[in-house]
């Protein structure tokens, strides 16, 4: 994400200085010899050369060559060739008549015609192009205000079209810049929002962290387990991430959650083998730790006000038939309870916004 801002900061830069060095180097189609002489023959001989001295071309210009076609042509030689006219090794050839040629890079470009005499008569023209870095000397002013001796270009229909398309390209590269700065915006935002997601997600661990280590979810215990550590230390008292533990959550008793406490905590006895002091064997010696541990586990997963009722009983099978007792009944309730439950299967019915596992849930809740 911040290679994306760090790409669209650099994309908005480079449109800036794009557009305004474009600006700076407006390109302009130089139509060679004036609209008047254009690319011919002309009197005086060197009045192709007259014309391109006044004139200021820079890298980004256009020469514009119109003539005849199907009499001349166009031929950029090398400099000697130039001077002596020779047309036998052009480095460009044109011929349609109305050729265009880009000015690329700066220095001294030559140019004479194809048709055969029309250089010996003065059909050539030298074009010297300024680099960037000169910039052109301010014009003498003349005494009634007007720049003297610094004739402004000709420009063609082509050069005001040409003009219109910088001026189009510029207002693209602005409105790129505009765009950029808009994603900077957007990836910005979607920065903070990552932000707000992992404090989010600091926060839920640290809490999780605080449930786990100390205070504990309203409604429930934990209860942590000793269990045979398989490293150094013996038997230890761990959380469920190290490779030795295993920590169970005690379910919490209350008026109506009775069945599946009592399944649970069943469950949960036999995993560490107390179940045998709860279902003892008729003959079979009660052992006294086994005991003392159910009881506790069994306090731990009551209310406080009903360990006090059941803080008389001393053994963990006396408390587990009391609580039995409390919640299930003699068999005169059983019967009655059986009743209740056949009736509420009875009246079961599947609502159209639910789900079949919500369903499901119901029928499994009766049965």
């Amino acid at each position: 994400m911040a290679g994306s801002i760090k790409f669209s900061l650099c994309f908005i830069t480079f449109s800036l200085l794009f557009s305004l060095n474009f600006v700076a180097y407006e390109a302009t189609k130089f139509v060679v010899g004036g609209e008047q002489n254009l690319w011919t023959v002309t009197s005086p001989a060197g009045a192709l050369n007259a014309w391109a001295e006044k004139e200021r071309f820079k890298i980004g210009d256009m020469l514009v060559f119109k003539y005849d076609s199907n009499t001349d042509s166009v031929l950029r030689v090398e400099e000697g060739d130039y001077k002596k006219c020779i047309k036998t090794k052009p480095i460009t050839e044109y011929h349609d008549g109305n050729s265009v040629f880009p000015i690329t890079e700066s220095g001294s470009f030559f140019f004479i015609s194809g048709a055969d005499g029309h250089c010996e008569k003065g059909e050539k023209v030298e074009v010297r192009v300024l680099s960037r870095k000169h910039s052109a000397p301010p014009p003498v002013m003349a005494p009634n205000g007007s720049p003297a001796g610094v004739p402004r270009p000709v420009e063609s229909p082509e050069s005001s079209s040409s003009i219109g398309s910088s001026l189009g390209f510029v207002g693209v590269s602005y409105i790129a810049g505009v765009a950029a700065l808009v994603g900077i915006a957007m990836w910005t935002h979607v920065l903070k929002t990552r932000q707000y997601v992992q404090m989010w997600i600091k926060v839920s661990i640290y809490e999780l962290k605080i449930r786990r280590t100390g205070s504990e979810p309203r409604g429930r215990r934990q209860c942590n387990w000793r269990m045979a550590g398989q490293g150094q230390g013996g038997n230890q008292i761990v959380t469920i991430r190290e490779n030795a533990s295993i920590s169970l959550q005690c379910p919490l008793l209350n008026q109506t959650n009775y069945t599946i406490w009592a399944v649970r905590l069943k469950a949960i006895f036999n995993v560490h083998g107390l179940w045998e002091v709860i279902e003892v064997s008729q003959g079979a010696a009660i052992d006294v730790k086994k005991n003392n541990t159910a009881i506790a586990y069994l306090y731990q997963a009551m209310p406080e006000d009903m360990v006090l009722q059941f803080a008389q009983y001393g053994t963990s099978k006396e408390i587990w038939d009391a609580l039995k007792a409390r919640f299930v009944g003699i068999e005169r309730v059983k019967k009655a309870r059986l009743q209740t439950l056949r009736n509420e299967f009875e009246l079961l019915r599947m609502k159209d916004e639910e789900t079949i596992d919500d369903f499901a849930g119901k029928i499994s809740a009766i049965a």
